[in-house]
């Protein structure tokens, strides 16, 4: 299934996070008219992964924890209509993907953006010296996109990480 629609049943979306205890209400409607486009966030990760390897870079891997992340992020934006890092009263970015992630993460980027396509958006990020720096940085290892339509646009959030790996003990 290409896409996945947030949804709410209540008459409004409540998101909390016990350990920051802050609270953010959205009016369901806004959230409703959104989905989701996992083939987008694929078609994302085959750019990102063709750009790196043009580059001589190792693939990214897809991390389940900062897809949660970064889909998250990329909802808030489109039910907003704002594009941006971080919004208030919203963890930074370390603290927003450590409590996504189960591994300790050792870096960490972000790129946001919109377009009313994946590929335009992807082109957008590697004409941009700062999200392209951060797509081809050799430190990272992990990925996690989400990909949000909202009407004829595309909010974009691209998550990425480095999970140290583990010592081999000797």
């Amino acid at each position: 299934m290409p896409s996945r629609k947030i949804s709410s049943r209540m008459s409004w979306v409540v998101a909390s996070s016990l350990v920051f205890g802050f609270t953010l209400l959205v009016p369901s409607f806004a959230m409703a008219q959104l989905t989701y486009d996992s083939a987008g966030e694929q078609h994302i990760l085959d750019l990102a992964n063709q750009a790196r390897a043009q580059a001589g870079l190792p693939p990214l891997k897809l991390d389940p924890g900062l897809t949660a992340a970064a889909r998250q992020h990329s909802a808030r934006m489109a039910a907003q209509q704002k594009l941006t890092h971080d919004f208030p009263g919203e963890p930074e970015l370390p603290v927003r993907l450590a409590a996504k992630v189960a591994a300790p993460l050792t870096a960490e980027g972000e790129n946001v953006g919109y377009a009313p396509t994946v590929e335009r958006s992807q082109q957008a990020f590697m004409d941009s010296p700062h999200h392209r720096a951060n797509l081809l940085d050799v430190n990272f290892n992990v990925v996690g996109f989400g990909v949000v339509r909202s009407g004829r646009m595309l909010y974009v959030t691209q998550d990425f990480a480095q999970i140290a790996k583990p010592s081999s003990g000797k």
